[in-house]
């Protein structure tokens, strides 16, 4: 027989707290699903206002045999509220649906940028050796690269520049300067004190590119979307693999096709062609290993790398976030 609803057994009005939790309980099971739970709940004259919350289920899986490692749950905290009018029993403001898939998926996203960052970091100097093929039309190398050559920037050489590349060029200029690599005087782009000071330590002009980017991705962590733009699909799946290992709280092994499955969420099909080159040159740098079990070439993060990630002061939100 069906469960009758709490608001048509309710008969005492105005509510108490208990039939106010009870009705919120209902509600959020029916109208939002079973991953909301509800928080604390305030009471005022006329209503009560009550918390809903989420703690996400991560079931951490042995990819080397199939089994279940262990579940997590990622407190997300409070996503949203519910408004209950004490004297007529009826919810009388609510979050709608997307609005609290919208709330779960920036909390999540938020792990995921914080871990980014926090490798960016951690992991500058291995980063920074990636072959300088890999960095084709990154305004952040040629800006770098022209001024380790030429000395000095006009900007009003990039009218020659289509728009579009010349105002990305433009973009990365704020970012170079705040880390010290560059200095913008006028109309003028030189080299800043940091670039100086590389340049006065390492002859080889490669050696000092080099130097250079390991310096803006350790100090200029938190311009990640430029960032991004200098590592590509190699910050990406580093990403993938040590967002895994925080979950875990160690390196997992992941297959290749769970790596693909990640990384097809970020990049077009015809990316995958490329990704075991991107995991051949992310070991040749010391970012990823590999291991072969069973036949089965598993990947996963570097321990040592994962630990100095751990003690990164960028996740300590996160950590607190997992139970």
């Amino acid at each position: 027989m069906p469960k009758e609803p709490i608001q048509q057994r309710l008969k005492d009005l105005p509510l108490t707290k208990r039939d106010a939790e009870q009705l919120a309980e209902e509600f959020v099971l029916e109208q939002i699903g079973s991953t909301p739970a509800i928080g604390a709940i305030r009471e005022t004259d006329s209503s009560f206002v009550i918390d809903i919350e989420v703690s996400y289920p991560r079931v951490i899986m042995d990819e080397a045999t199939g089994e279940p490692r262990k579940t997590r749950f990622i407190e997300l905290g409070k996503i949203g509220e519910l408004v209950i009018d004490k004297f007529k029993g009826q919810v009388i403001d609510r979050p709608r649906y997307y609005d609290v898939q919208n709330a779960i998926r920036e909390k999540m996203n938020f792990i995921s940028e914080s871990v980014e960052k926090a490798l960016v970091r951690v992991a500058a100097d291995q980063f920074s050796l990636l072959p300088f093929a890999v960095h084709l039309h990154t305004p952040v190398i040629d800006v770098l690269s022209w001024l380790l050559l030429r000395g000095s920037l006009q900007l009003h050489d990039l009218d020659i520049v289509p728009a579009e590349p010349a105002q990305k060029l433009i973009s990365t200029l704020q970012p170079l300067e705040q880390v010290r690599l560059i200095d913008i005087r006028g109309e003028t782009v030189v080299p800043g004190p940091i670039l100086i000071g590389i340049e006065e330590r390492f002859e080889r002009t490669d050696k000092q590119l080099s130097a250079a980017l390991a310096h803006y991705f350790r100090e200029g962590y938190h311009f990640i979307d430029s960032i991004r733009q200098v590592l590509g699909p190699h910050l990406t799946l580093s990403s993938i693999m040590y967002e895994r290992a925080v979950e875990s709280e160690e390196p997992i092994l992941l297959s290749l096709q769970q790596i693909e499955k990640d990384f097809n969420t970020f990049y077009r099909a015809e990316r995958l062609l490329k990704l075991p080159r991107y995991l051949v040159q992310l070991e040749a740098i010391g970012v990823a290993e590999k291991e072969v079990r069973s036949g089965t070439t598993m990947w996963r993060g570097l321990p040592a790398l994962y630990q100095n990630l751990r003690n990164e002061e960028l996740l300590e939100p996160v950590g607190r976030m997992f139970a």
